[in-house]
């Protein structure tokens, strides 16, 4: 099974850290069919068909006979020490299909350099700009870029 590494990179000035809510904007494929914009939200549970286990997410594309499950493996923070360079946020599990892309949107919590906490800060214009007027500090998410990255693939051992 495939596991998709959610990959943020950003200019971070007056920022310590961005956090994820664990919800994701994906765009999603198998054999040439697709779907863009399908969320998933790591509070979701959703029993898998066929299976006795639990999902993020259950989806089917035109084409498949059975539904393919996504499992939100691990979140990580986006920190000051990450600025100017890709760095995974999101690990995701897909069985039975593939995430092509992913977009930043208001699923994101920005931590200024005093500690004044932005949630729902959307980054999906490409550039967020804030003030954290406690610390008298501009507060700005640059040049935001995603990417998807397959980390692991047990089925090419």
């Amino acid at each position: 099974m495939p596991v998709f590494a959610l990959q943020l990179k950003a200019d971070l000035e007056g920022v310590s850290s961005i956090n994820t809510t664990g919800r994701y904007c994906l765009d999603l494929s198998k054999d040439g069919e697709g779907k863009k914009g399908i969320y998933i939200d790591q509070s979701d549970e959703v029993e898998m068909a066929d299976s006795r286990g639990t999902c993020h997410l259950q989806v089917k594309l035109p084409g498949m006979t059975k539904p393919a499950n996504l499992v939100i493996l691990e979140t990580l923070s986006y920190t000051a020490g990450d600025s100017g360079n890709f760095k995974t946020v999101a690990r995701i599990e897909a069985r039975g299909l593939d995430v092509d892309a992913w977009q930043a949107r208001e699923d994101f919590v920005v931590v200024s350099e005093g500690g004044k906490r932005f949630e729902n800060a959307d980054l999906g214009e490409g550039d967020y700009t804030e003030y954290d007027e406690e610390h008298d500090q501009a507060v700005s998410v640059l040049e935001i870029e995603t990417k998807v990255v397959v980390v692991r693939d047990l089925k090419k051992k």
